[in-house]
């Protein structure tokens, strides 16, 4: 199995080089159902791995032996995941795509992948933005009586407008995740513009208008994002 997957790697995946508006939608269909997916998967999993890195460390209470351990097991766990290469971990994790999607082609083989490469990124980013929640905060909450739960709660709305920035962050780098899974079939614009860079010198409008989209894409998030972040903004 690894060696075939090391041959589409190295070889790339084969598909019609086909260009044209419904190759072109196909591909925008595809980067939307692999954002669709994986996106709420890495919040969800990224705040709370974000969280526990939190409520374990000296920010949140006096460490105890076991939450000290707890805190840099995960610390070391999210640097290490982060600092793996994507291409690298597309491979690597080929028998647990396989268990879990019963493919490591198409887009349904670059979910794990994604899910896995992102959720670190966005846990650091949430451990980042709690911490920078004024400490008297927590210990009003806690001198009031609020459950664990509640005093999360707390901090999360707090943060609310970086955890917002850190959702914008997170899906424009899960973009250029996405373009790179074109190499095992994933689909989606970063496929299109691949099979685009075929026909350069002679056909160069289809490339450019995948490159435009995914700027008007990430162009459009942003605003967005920056404008939420605003509202939520508690200072």
């Amino acid at each position: 199995m690894l060696l075939n997957a090391s041959a589409i790697l190295t070889n790339g995946f084969h598909e019609s080089e086909d260009l044209g508006w419904d190759k072109f939608l196909v591909s925008i269909g595809d980067t939307f159902i692999m954002l669709g997916i994986s996106l709420p998967l890495i919040i969800l999993l990224g705040l709370i791995i974000g969280m526990i890195m939190y409520v374990t460390s000296s920010y949140y209470q006096k460490q105890s032996k076991i939450t000290k351990a707890i805190n840099q097991v995960l610390m070391v766990v999210v640097s290490m995941l982060r600092s793996i290469p994507f291409i690298i971990l597309i491979l690597a994790i080929i028998p647990i795509t396989m268990a879990l999607m019963g493919t490591f082609l198409g887009w349904e083989g670059a979910i794990p992948a994604l899910v896995i490469s992102a959720t670190p990124f966005y846990a650091q980013i949430v451990f980042n933005s709690v911490t920078q929640v004024s400490p008297d905060i927590v210990e009003t909450a806690k001198a009031m009586g609020a459950s664990p739960l509640r005093i999360v709660w707390i901090v999360i709305h707090e943060a609310l407008s970086p955890l917002i920035r850190g959702i914008t962050i997170t899906f424009i780098s899960l973009i250029g995740l996405i373009a790179i899974t074109g190499v095992v079939g994933a689909g989606g614009i970063g496929q299109y513009c691949q099979n685009a860079t075929k026909t350069l010198g002679e056909d160069d409008d289809w490339l450019w208008l995948g490159v435009a989209t995914i700027l008007v894409i990430i162009l459009v998030v942003q605003v967005v994002g920056e404008i939420f972040a605003r509202k939520l903004d508690h200072h």
